[in-house]
């Protein structure tokens, strides 16, 4: 079996995240400022993924790697500190998975790439 390497896997983890957020921006249990939070946090993912899967270039891994933190960031607070004006809310499933899914796509976006070597050119590198 073949060995994927990060930088397939980064595109796949980032739409994921994007998924899951859109799908806790689209429930009903937050305040309506949450859900366009979520929301463009949700979008900013998704097109970060397509570019990822199409250029790779530095934006898009710079846009993933934000909004992976964000989402991470924000689940700690909101399970510790609690959103403003309220208590912390509870840890389920749900939160967990948004999580986990944000620090595995981080880690995807940040690991390093394996250097191209064009075998035509001796300057590239």
């Amino acid at each position: 079996m073949a060995r994927v390497e990060a930088s397939r896997l980064a595109p796949a983890g980032t739409a994921l995240l994007g998924l899951l957020l859109g799908r806790a921006a689209a429930s009903t249990a937050h305040e309506p400022y949450t859900a366009v939070l979520l929301g463009v946090l949700a979008g900013v993912a998704l097109l970060a993924a397509v570019r990822l899967c199409t250029a790779r270039c530095i934006e898009s891994r710079v846009a993933a790697a934000a909004v992976a933190l964000a989402t991470v960031a924000g689940v700690v607070l909101a399970s510790t500190v609690g959103p403003p004006g309220s208590t912390a809310h509870p840890v389920d499933v749900t939160t967990l998975a948004l999580g986990l899914t944000a620090a595995v796509a981080l880690a995807l976006v940040v690991a390093p790439e394996q250097e191209r070597v064009s075998a035509g050119d001796l300057y590239a590198r």
